[in-house]
């Protein structure tokens, strides 16, 4: 499958500085599913979780995620579920993800994805960069991984898993 590209930029709006989602893309296999809530609402943040439509990503999948919190605003992004990596095909293609996010002036982006759990004989590389474009500019990152199917006795059996962050 060729990359998706997904876009997601939010920006405080009025005097309460209530966050509104002004660009919202995706292509298969990634989806942005905006949450509605009443905690949201108080908040007054965007809640936007990133979700799939095949329960996780095959070999040659690989996601292209644009985020930007535009100053002032409040931004959680998450998961629908935990990110499922199956198999690699026999041609041995890595999935994928790249994360590339700018946090302006006062605003907040919290990023807090369920785990992502790589099955056995599974290819991952993952490449999250964060730029806070000032001083006020903040961001809470949460990145793990789970052990793969225990259940199924797939402990740590995936074939590649890479991350790099800036």
């Amino acid at each position: 499958m060729p990359s998706s590209l997904a876009r997601l930029t939010c920006e405080a709006v009025g005097v309460g500085g209530r966050t509104n989602i002004t660009q919202l893309s995706a292509r298969a296999p990634a989806k942005f599913i905006p949450m509605r809530n009443t905690t949201q609402q108080q908040s007054g943040a965007a809640w936007v979780a990133l979700g799939g439509y095949g329960g996780g990503l095959l070999g040659g999948d690989h996601i292209n995620l644009s985020v930007r919190a535009e100053a002032g605003s409040t931004l959680a992004l998450t998961t629908q579920s935990s990110q499922k990596v199956y198999h690699a095909k026999p041609d041995g293609k890595h999935s994928g993800q790249t994360l590339d996010a700018t946090v302006g002036a006062d605003a907040l982006l919290c990023l807090t994805p369920d785990p992502l759990v790589p099955f056995k004989g599974s290819r991952f590389t993952q490449k999250q960069s964060i730029r806070l474009e000032d001083a006020t500019a903040s961001a809470l990152v949460v990145d793990w991984v789970g052990a793969g199917r225990a259940s199924r006795g797939e402990r740590w059996q995936f074939s590649d898993y890479c991350k790099n962050a800036e």
